[in-house]
Order: structure tokens, then C-alpha cells, then sequence
């Protein structure tokens, strides 16, 4: 069985943003699936990348201007050229599956005509979170999200099956197109945690982990000025592009924030911090460095749209806060009690429902319905 692999970004070298780690998460279950030398990759990427064995790295030059002239034409962020490019490599491989990683690329698909089988993984129902962009006074983006409406709406009529992160999206699935997932599949990690690395090393600071994204600099933002004040901890910001936050100054004169941005290894950050911070309150699908604080065994504040997907089980150590309140009262409460930096049960959550090896042979089902 060939299997095609249709995504965007460098993400068999770099998983240092969530998107770019569920895009390689996808990739090794494909790999599990088909076997490692049955999958052929087309990415789309902003800059020249040399090809390898089975990947085929496309250049599409990402500016302001060329992702409106893109979006006038009704395709999402990507030129012409790059589209009819993605269709010729089509039919060189001639591959059995196309896997449609992310739910824009709908010109192509309807440019293929045959929707038997294709399959589309949903990152976002990205017609609810780009309207949800232009609530919140991102006017530009409404561009943007007419030709999400309409990429989106073609990938889904010329597609055989549906893989949605969580119940919903899944809703949102239906209530927008109609259609139903044939697999929810959250966000997963392979275990990367080595026993024995959390010692007695520990520093007082709350981390928040991710990259330079309206979402996440609006967090971060909301929390060093309504939470940060009332609570005895102090904050380091780690991700990529973060340093922007020093740059422009929109932390300036606030102490006890520590903005690094970003680096190669975030487990000595991940090792020596009290507890993970995830104020996030708007976005689609699932958090991925909510998974990864799991798999790091942390205590987590965070809000609904950070747990969002994920089965707490009532498990202790695991905070859901809505508000400013519910924020400080978690954290001062954990900060007057003994505590420590490693949860096991927190652990054990991930290694249970959130580890990838765990959805392979659920994964592999989607490629043998018709088959079987």
C-alpha cells in the first residue's frame, strides 16, 4: 500500500511548534500503518529545501502580500502554481491513499476527482476558527476565512473518510458540512520521558510553553497582568519567535517574567519547573503542549480551551480554571502546600490515553475498512 502524505512545513526535522508535531505524529502512524518505505511526503514549505528519499519539499514563498493575493483567488494561503504542482506529484506517485493533512487543500482534491481512497485530518474546523479570528477584531482575516469556507467545503465533498482531534470538532463537522468523523484521534506523543531524570532539582517558577501566536500572546498577556500580582511565583516563557515579547516591549517593566523564547531542548525547562501555565482561551481542535506537559508528569493550570479534548479524570495536580479567580486560587493553594514537581498519576494519564503507540492499531482500521 503507497500512501501520500500531503502537508506543510519542515516537520520531519523541527517539532518545535504543536501544528509541526502533530504533523509528525501523523506521519509515524502512517509510517506504523503502510511501512516506513510506503509513504511519500509533499510539503509545502517558505523556503528552498533540499528533496529526499520519498519527500518532496515545495517552495511556495510566504509574505503578507502573496497569502492575500492567494486568499483572493480562493485557495488557502498557497499560489496556483503550488497547487498544480501538488496534483503532478499526484500522479507520478499514483499512490493507493492520500492522506490530506489539514482541511484547506480542497482545490486539489477536487482537481483529483476521486474520492475513494482519501482521507482528511482536521488540525482545527478551520471555518470556525478563522470566524472566530474575525470576532475577535482581526478584520484581515476575513478574507482569509472566505476562502477557508470554500476550501474547506470542497476537501470535505471530495474526500472518502474524516479523522477529527475531539468530540467537538467532530460536532462542529456536523453542524457546518454534515458530515461525521470516522475517527477521533487526539492529540498524541511518543513517549520521549527517560526515568531517573527528575532528581531533586527544582526552581519556584511556573513555565509556559508556546510559540509566538496570537493565542498564546494573548495568555500571556491577560495572565502576567490579572494573575501574576496576586500569586508568589515567578514565570518563565519559553517558545519559538517568544522573543518578540521583549522585542516589542509588551512585557516591559514586569517582574518576575523571564521570556527566553526559544530553544532546542525544553525538558530541562519541563525538569525544574514548580507547575505549567496554559491561559488559553481561544482557538480550535487540541493543545499539543498539553500533551507534552502530561508526558512530563506536570501539574497544570489551564483553562477550558487548554484541557480541551482531554479526559482529566478527575485526577489531582490537574487545575481547570475559567476566570482570574479560579487562576489565583489554584495557584496559591498549590504554592501554600508541600508539593512536588513530578505527578505520577499525571504520568500515567498520558501513558494510558495520550501515548501514539497506543492509536496504532485504531489508526491502521481506517486504511482496511474497505479492504477488510
Amino acid at each position: 500500500m503507497r500512501v501520500l502524505f500531503i502537508t506543510k512545513g519542515d516537520f520531519i526535522d523541527k517539532q518545535n511548534e504543536g501544528g509541526l508535531a502533530c504533523r509528525y505524529r501523523n506521519y509515524y502512524l502512517l509510517q506504523k500503518t503502510a511501512g516506513k518505505n510506503n509513504v511519500y511526503v509533499c510539503s509545502v514549505v517558505p523556503y528552498k529545501k533540499e528533496n529526499k528519499e520519498n519527500i518532496k519539499y515545495i517552495y511556495d514563498k510566504q509574505t503578507l502580500v502573496s497569502r492575500y493575493i492567494n486568499y483572493l483567488g480562493m485557495r488557502d494561503g498557497i499560489s496556483k502554481r503550488t497547487e498544480q504542482e501538488i496534483v503532478d506529484y499526484i500522479s507520478e506517485i499514483n499512490p493507493d491513499y492520500i492522506f490530506y493533512d489539514g482541511s484547506t487543500w480542497g482545490n486539489i482534491a477536487e482537481k483529483i476527482n476521486d474520492k475513494e481512497n482519501t482521507i482528511v485530518f482536521f488540525h482545527n474546523i478551520e471555518r470556525q476558527y478563522t470566524l472566530e479570528r474575525v470576532k475577535k477584531g482581526n478584520i484581515l482575516c476575513l478574507l482569509r476565512y472566505w476562502a477557508t469556507c470554500k476550501c474547506e467545503r470542497k476537501q470535505i465533498e471530495n474526500v472518502e473518510k474524516y479523522i477529527c482531534l475531539n468530540d467537538r470538532d467532530n460536532k462542529l463537522l456536523e453542524e457546518y458540512y454534515s458530515r461525521e468523523a470516522n475517527l477521533i484521534l487526539p492529540i498524541t506523543f511518543s513517549d520521549l520521558w527517560k526515568a531517573g531524570e527528575y532528581g531533586n532539582e527544582r526552581e519556584e517558577f511556573l513555565l509556559f510553553v508556546g510559540s509566538y501566536f496570537d493565542a498564546n500572546v494573548q495568555g500571556i498577556k491577560w495572565f502576567v497582568k490579572e494573575v501574576l500580582p496576586n500569586i508568589d511565583f515567578n514565570i518563565k516563557i519559553v517558545g519559538k519567535g517568544m522573543e518578540q515579547l521583549r522585542e516589542k516591549k509588551f512585557l516591559e517593566n514586569v517582574r518576575r517574567v523571564e521570556v527566553i523564547g526559544g530553544v532546542d531542548d525544553l525538558a530541562p525547562y519541563y525538569k525544574k519547573a514548580a507547575a505549567v501555565i496554559m491561559p488559553i482561551f481561544m482557538g480550535g481542535g487540541m493543545k499539543v503542549k498539553t500533551a507534552e506537559a502530561l508526558m512530563n508528569g506536570k501539574t497544570i493550570f489551564g483553562s477550558k480551551e487548554a484541557f480541551e479534548g482531554y479526559d482529566l479524570e478527575d485526577i489531582s495536580g490537574l487545575y481547570l480554571c475559567e476566570d482570574k479567580d479560579a487562576f489565583i486560587n489554584a495557584i496559591n493553594d498549590f504554592k501554600n502546600r508541600e508539593h512536588a514537581n513530578f505527578n505520577i498519576n499525571i504520568r500515567n494519564l498520558f501513558l494510558d490515553k495520550y501515548e501514539t503507540d497506543a492509536y496504532i492499531k485504531k489508526f491502521s482500521r481506517l486504511f482496511m475498512l474497505r479492504e477488510g
